[in-house]
C-alpha cells in the first residue's frame, strides 16, 4: 500500500514538474542577449515606417496559454497538497503518541 502511494506521489511530481516545464515553453536555457548601440541603429535603418495608406494587416495572433492545462494543473496541484498535508499530519500524530 504504501509502495503504491509513493509511486502515485511520484508520478503526480512528474506530472505536474512537465506541466510546468511545457507551459513555460522550456525557455530557461535561453539567455538574453543585450543589443550594441549599432545593433539598434540596423534594426532601425531597417524598419520603416509605411505610408499612411499602406498599412498591412497583421495575420498573426498572439500566443494564448491553453487554460485547460493550466486548470488541469491548479486542480491536481490542490488534490495532492491537501491528501500530502493528510498524510503528514497522521504521520506526525502518530509520531507524538510513541515520543
Amino acid at each position: 500500500m504504501t509502495r503504491a502511494v509513493i509511486v502515485l506521489l511520484l508520478l503526480a511530481v512528474c506530472f505536474l514538474a512537465g506541466v510546468v516545464y511545457g507551459n513555460n515553453g522550456g525557455e530557461e536555457g535561453i539567455v538574453p542577449t543585450t543589443l550594441t548601440e549599432t545593433d539598434e541603429h540596423a534594426i532601425e535603418k531597417e524598419v520603416q515606417p509605411a505610408p499612411d495608406g499602406q498599412h498591412e494587416a497583421l495575420s498573426t495572433q498572439p500566443e494564448m496559454p491553453a487554460p485547460a492545462t493550466e486548470k488541469t494543473a491548479s486542480v491536481l496541484e490542490a488534490g495532492i497538497t491537501s491528501f500530502f498535508e493528510a498524510v503528514v499530519t497522521i504521520l506526525h500524530q502518530i509520531a507524538e503518541l510513541f515520543f
